[in-house]
């Protein structure tokens, strides 16, 4: 995640930048104390998140939101400021976030994660799927609801394998640990399965799923995953993965190195 930071006193700006090295999702940042040169900074390189003051001599933080907006329409504004009174203001522009002056390491790292969430949601229509940090699906922007929690894994597990077929037997080894793949398991593992189907149904989903004989498979080509875009070599993506992978399951781990040594590469 790339950040520009606008903040008109020296101490408050050094304060903001040293708080976002703690943050592992920030890749690169960068530090104005005039808000002009961020816009001309701006229209020569990409942001993700724009952090501004509100007080500023050179510029209000409200009409500098409205010139970054000009410059980059996707760009996400957090105003960090120690004026509460502009909040009904500048929520009037759809920024992304309003902090108050101090704002601790959490405070800031938890504003960019809604941002990071928001900005997963909006890359297209249909089914989403996010993989860095904990695995989420949506649809058109909202949350699918899953009935338990072993049929959200199943599916996080067939993104996992990038469209390969998987075996009951094979799906049973992933949520039960110790092997065991008995006749009662199989009957779960088909509720299981079937619960996810429903959940995907219910938003007119279910044909990302293809079946077979012998097991099931994710069709990759009716998705739209980070993972996958990562892989292809996007640039938003890329940045966009910060050493957090399907971080709800022990598996994930398993492609964390793999993911490691492809960024690092």
């Amino acid at each position: 995640m790339r950040v520009v930071c606008v903040d008109d006193e020296k101490i408050a700006l050094k304060n903001i930048l040293l708080s976002l090295e703690e943050i592992e999702s920030v890749t690169e940042k960068e530090g104005f104390t005039n808000p002009l040169k961020c816009l001309e900074y701006l229209k020569e390189h990409k942001a993700d998140v724009a952090f501004l003051d509100i007080h500023m001599r050179e510029m209000n933080g409200l009409e500098m939101a409205k010139q970054v907006k000009d410059i980059d329409s996707d760009i996400s504004i957090i105003f960090l400021t120690g004026y509460s009174e502009y909040a009904v203001e500048a929520f009037k522009q759809h920024v992304s976030g309003y902090l108050l002056k101090p704002a601790g390491v959490d405070e800031i790292r938890k504003e960019l994660e809604y941002v990071k969430k928001d900005q997963v949601t909006e890359l297209k229509k249909g089914v989403v799927m996010q993989t860095f940090g904990n695995f989420e699906v949506f649809y058109d922007g909202k949350p699918i609801h899953f009935s338990r929690s072993k049929s959200k894994e199943i599916l996080a597990y067939l993104v996992d394998r990038k469209g390969a077929g998987v075996t009951m037997s094979e799906l049973a080894s992933i949520i039960w640990e110790d092997g065991m793949y008995d006749r009662s398991r199989q009957k779960q593992m088909q509720t299981f399965v079937s619960e996810m189907g429903k959940a995907l149904k219910s938003v007119g989903a279910e044909d990302i799923i293809i079946k077979n004989r012998t097991g099931i498979a994710i069709d990759k080509g009716k998705i739209e995953c980070d993972y996958y875009a990562f892989l292809e070599g996007d640039v938003k993506a890329v940045n966009g993965y910060s050493g957090e992978y399907m971080s709800n399951y022990y598996w994930g781990e398993f492609t964390v190195g793999y993911l490691d040594s492809q960024k690092d590469y």
